[in-house]
C-alpha cells in the first residue's frame, strides 16, 4: 500500500476523528473503500513527523492506539511522539502500557528510562536502562543514557568509558558522539572534544545541538571565525532555540563583537524571559559596553530568578562600587563569598568597598581571605600591606616582600613563556636546533616557575617530532611528575612504547651458537 494511499484512506473517511486541520488539503477528493485500520493511522503519524506537524502526528497515534489498544508498538510510537512535544507523563504512561504488552520490548524500557530522567526520577530512570541492556546488551542508546547519568554524578570517566562503548557498538550514533564530545569539553580535551563533535555533525548535519557544540569548541580552540559561522547555522536551524542565540552571544563577545553579542542575547531573553543565564548573559554584555543603567534591571532579574547563582549579585556589586553606592556593595559581595567563599576576587573587592566605607578591621579581614585562597594575589598582598603598615610594620613589610616576589615571579613566566611561544613557532617551521635551544634557555629561566611541567612537556614532545624517542621520554617522565594526570603526556609516552614494541618485534632474532 503506498504512502498516498495510506493518507488518503485515513484522511478521506468520515468517521475519523482527526481534526479537521489535520486532513490536508492535497488529499481533498481522496476515498478508500475501506475503514482506516490501527496499521494506517500508524504510518499517517510517522508521515505528519516527517513533515515536522507534530499535532496531527500525535492526533494519528491516539487513533491507531484506540483502534488497537494492545499494541506495544503503537503505544511505543504515541510515547516517543508526547516525548517530543515535551509531555513527559502522558509519554511515560505510554511507555509503560507498551511494556505491559511485551515486556521484553527493550526499546520501551529505554525510552521510560529517558521520560523518567527528564523528570527528574534518576533511579527509576537508571533501574530502566539497565532493564534495556539486560535485553539488548548493545543498545546504543541506552549506553548513551547510562552514560548521562554517570556525568550529571560527576562520574567522568565512567561517562566517557559508556559513551565510547555506546559508539563502538553504533557508530552512526550522532548523539552518542556528540555527548562524549560535550563531556571531553567539559574536561579541557578540547582538540579530543572537536573530533567527536565534528563527527556528530556529520551524522547529523542539520542538527542544530551538534553544530553549536562544534561552535563553542571551535571558538575555545582560538578558531573564533569558524566558531561564529557553525552558531549561525545553528540559529539558522533552530530560531525559536534561546540556547543557541545565547551560545552565538557568547562567542561574538569573546571575539569582541559586543554588538553582536547583545542582539543575540537580546533575543534569548525574549525567547526565554524565566532564563536567568540569558538575563545573566545580556547584563554582562551591556556591562562591557558601559551601560550599567541598562544592565542592572538584566542582572537583577537573574539573580531573583536564580538566587543561588552568584555571578549576577557579583556583577551588581561592580555596578554599586563604580557608583560610589558602597554600602551596596558590601551587601552583594557578603552575598557572593556567601554563595562562593572561595572566590578570591570578590573577597578583594569586599575588601575595597569595606575600606572606602572606613570599616578597616574588616577590609584587612576581607583582604586576608584573600590572600589565603590565591596566596599570589597581587592586589590583595599589596592593599593588606599597605592596610597593617600603622598597627604592624614587621607584618606589613613581609607581605610587601612577598608582594615583590609575586611580581618578580610573573616577569619571570612571561618572559620564560615568551621563549617557550618562539620555540613553538621553530618547531613549526621545522627548524628543531632552534626549537630544542629556546625550549631549554625556557626551563632555564623558569626554574620552578608555574610554567615549567608544560615547558617540559612541549619539549618532550618536540624531540619526539624530531625523532629523538630518548630524550622525549626523559622530558615527558619530567613533566609527568610535575603533572602526573596530563593525558597528553600519558598518549604520547603510550605511542613511544608502541613504537618500540613494533621495532623489537621486526629486530631478526639472534643466530644461536652451533
Amino acid at each position: 500500500m503506498g504512502l498516498e494511499f495510506v493518507l488518503a484512506a485515513v484522511l478521506a473517511v468520515p468517521s475519523t476523528r482527526l481534526p479537521e486541520e489535520c486532513k490536508a488539503p492535497v488529499f481533498a477528493g481522496r476515498s478508500s473503500p475501506e475503514e482506516p485500520s490501527a496499521d494506517i493511522y500508524g504510518k499517517a503519524g510517522a508521515w505528519f513527523e516527517d513533515q515536522g506537524n507534530l499535532k496531527c502526528a500525535l492526533a494519528a497515534y491516539i487513533e491507531a492506539v484506540r483502534l488497537d489498544p494492545r499494541s506495544a508498538q503503537g503505544h511505543y510510537n504515541l510515547g516517543e511522539a508526547y516525548m517530543r512535544a515535551r509531555q513527559l507523563p502522558a509519554a511515560g504512561a505510554e511507555f509503560r502500557l507498551a511494556l505491559q504488552y511485551k515486556p521484553d520490548f527493550a526499546a520501551a524500557h529505554n525510552a521510560l528510562g529517558s521520560a523518567l530522567m527528564d523528570l527528574g526520577q534518576t533511579a527509576g530512570a537508571e533501574s530502566e536502562f539497565r532493564e534495556a541492556l539486560k535485553l539488548d546488551p548493545r543498545l546504543a542508546t541506552a549506553l548513551g543514557n547510562l552514560a548521562i547519568i554517570r556525568a550529571n554524578a560527576g562520574d567522568s570517566e565512567g561517562a566517557e568509558k559508556l559513551f565510547r562503548e555506546a559508539i563502538q557498538n553504533d557508530p552512526n550514533y550522532a548523539q552518542g558522539h556528540l555527548n562524549l564530545g560535550l563531556l571531553l569539553a567539559r574536561q579541557q580535551k578540547l582538540h579530543e572534544a572537536e573530533i567527536e563533535i565534528d563527527q556528530a555533525r556529520k551524522l547529523a548535519p542539520k542538527d542544530a545541538g551538534a553544530l553549536a557544540a562544534a561552535g563553542r569548541v571551535k571558538a575555545r580552540l582560538g578558531q573564533s571565525a569558524e566558531g561564529v559561522a557553525l552558531l549561525r547555522q545553528a540559529v539558522a536551524l533552530a530560531p525559536q532555540s534561546a540556547t543557541v542565540h545565547l551560545d552565538l552571544g557568547m562567542v561574538l563577545a569573546d571575539s569582541y563583537d559586543l554588538a553582536g553579542a547583545l542582539t543575540e542575547c537580546s533575543e534569548a531573553v525574549r525567547l526565554a524571559p524565566g532564563s536567568a543565564l540569558a538575563h545573566l548573559n545580556r547584563g554582562r554584555v551591556l556591562l562591557d559596553l558601559g551601560r550599567n543603567a541598562e544592565a542592572k534591571p538584566d542582572l537583577e532579574s537573574a539573580s531573583r530568578l536564580a538566587p543561588q547563582m552568584p555571578e549576577p549579585f557579583y556583577f551588581l556589586a561592580l555596578i554599586e562600587k563604580q557608583a560610589d553606592n558602597q554600602a551596596r556593595a558590601v551587601a552583594l559581595l557578603r552575598t557572593v563569598v556567601k554563595l562562593q567563599p572561595r572566590n578570591a576576587g570578590a573577597w578583594f573587592l569586599l575588601g575595597q568597598s569595606l575600606q572606602a566605607e572606613s570599616k578597616n578591621e574588616a577590609a584587612i579581614a576581607a583582604w586576608k581571605q584573600a590572600v589565603e585562597i590565591e596566596p599570589e594575589n597581587s592586589r590583595a598582598l599589596f592593599n593588606l600591606a599597605r592596610a597593617v603598615k600603622e598597627t604592624d610594620p614587621g607584618e606589613s613589610a613581609r607581605l610587601m616582600a612577598r608582594y615583590s616576589e609575586v611580581q618578580k615571579t610573573r616577569n619571570i613566566v612571561d618572559q620564560a613563556g615568551t621563549l617557550g611561544n618562539d620555540a613553538l613557532a621553530a618547531g613549526k617551521a621545522h627548524d628543531w636546533p632552534e626549537a630544542i635551544g629556546q625550549f631549554h634557555k625556557a626551563i632555564d629561566l623558569c626554574g620552578h616557575c608555574p610554567l615549567n611541567p608544560d615547558l617540559h612537556k612541549k619539549l618532550g614532545l618536540t624531540y619526539c617530532q624530531m625523532g629523538d624517542l630518548d630524550n622525549g621520554e626523559k622530558e615527558l617522565r619530567l613533566a609527568q611528575e610535575l603533572k602526573p594526570a596530563d593525558p597528553d603526556i600519558e598518549r604520547a609516552l603510550g605511542r613511544i612504547a608502541a613504537v618500540r614494541a613494533k621495532q623489537s618485534a621486526s629486530r631478526p632474532e639472534p643466530r644461536k651458537a652451533n
